[in-house]
C-alpha cells in the first residue's frame, strides 16, 4: 500500500528549494567575495586582490544583505514574503552583474599594490574565476526570491505552526490516556474552547411589589418621617 509522504507536498519542496537556494546564494557570495578576482603579476611575482577589495565592498555588502532577507523571511507571512521576494531578486541579480563585468580595480590600487610588493615597475592585470563564481551566486539567489515571489502564497506561515489548537469539548482531564489522545492530535489540553456566551438577556431586578418567579416581593420601606395618608 502506498504511502503519500507530507514531506513530499509540492507546496513543502517549493518552500525548501527558494529557501535553500538563497541562502546557497548567499553564503557562495560570501565565500567569492573573499577570494582572488585580480592577480597582479610584477617583478617580484603576483599579488591577489579579493573581490571585496576590487568593489570597494559592494560585493561583500550585497550577499550580507541576502543573507539578512532569507533569515527575515524565515518570520513573515505569504505578502511580506512576496515584497522580500522582489527585494531579494534585485540583490541577486545585482551580484550577477557584478560578477560578470567584474570591473578592475583602481589604478591607484594597482600602483600602490606593485609599489609595496616590489617597489614599482612593470605589472599586468590577469583576472581570476572567482568574479564568474560569485555571479553564479547572485543567479542562484535571484532564482530562489523569483520562486518565492511566485509561489509564497501557498506556503503557510510559520507563526501558524507554534499555535495551539483548543482543548476538543468533553475532554476528561482526569484521564491520562484522553490527554495523551489530545496531544497526539496536535491539540492543547491546556487550552480551553472559545465558548461564546449566553445569549439570554439577564432580567432586571424586580421593584417593589412586583412578581418574581410567582413570588410577591415586598415593597421597600418608607423613609422615617413619612406616613400614608
Amino acid at each position: 500500500m502506498n504511502r503519500t509522504d507530507p514531506g513530499a507536498h509540492p507546496t513543502s519542496r517549493t518552500r525548501i528549494y527558494a529557501f535553500v537556494a538563497i541562502l546557497a546564494g548567499a553564503l557562495l557570495g560570501l565565500i567569492a567575495t573573499a577570494q582572488p578576482w585580480w592577480l597582479v603579476r610584477h617583478a617580484s611575482g603576483e599579488t591577489p586582490l579579493s573581490g571585496t577589495v576590487t568593489s570597494g565592498g559592494l560585493s561583500q555588502a550585497l550577499p550580507a544583505v541576502l543573507l539578512a532577507g532569507w533569515l527575515l523571511a524565515l518570520t513573515l507571512g505569504s505578502k511580506g514574503r512576496r515584497v522580500l521576494g522582489v527585494l531579494l531578486a534585485l540583490i541577486g541579480v545585482g551580484c550577477a552583474v557584478t560578477g560578470v563585468l567584474g570591473a578592475p580595480p583602481a589604478e591607484q590600487l594597482v600602483t600602490t599594490t606593485v609599489q609595496q610588493a616590489s617597489l614599482g615597475g612593470e605589472h599586468t592585470l590577469t583576472r581570476g574565476a572567482w568574479g564568474w563564481v560569485f555571479a553564479v551566486a547572485g543567479v542562484l539567489a535571484a532564482a530562489g526570491a523569483v520562486l518565492m515571489v511566485l509561489r509564497a502564497a501557498s506556503w503557510p506561515a510559520r507563526t501558524r505552526r507554534f499555535d495551539r489548537a483548543p482543548d476538543p469539548e468533553g475532554l476528561d482531564d482526569e484521564d491520562p490516556a484522553a490527554i495523551w489522545k489530545t496531544l497526539d492530535r496536535g491539540a492543547d489540553p491546556t487550552v480551553a474552547e472559545d465558548r461564546s456566551p449566553d445569549p439570554t438577556p439577564i432580567s432586571p431586578p424586580a421593584r417593589g411589589g412586583e412578581r418574581m418567579g410567582g413570588t410577591t416581593t415586598p415593597p421597600s420601606h418608607q423613609s422615617r418621617g413619612t406616613h400614608p395618608s
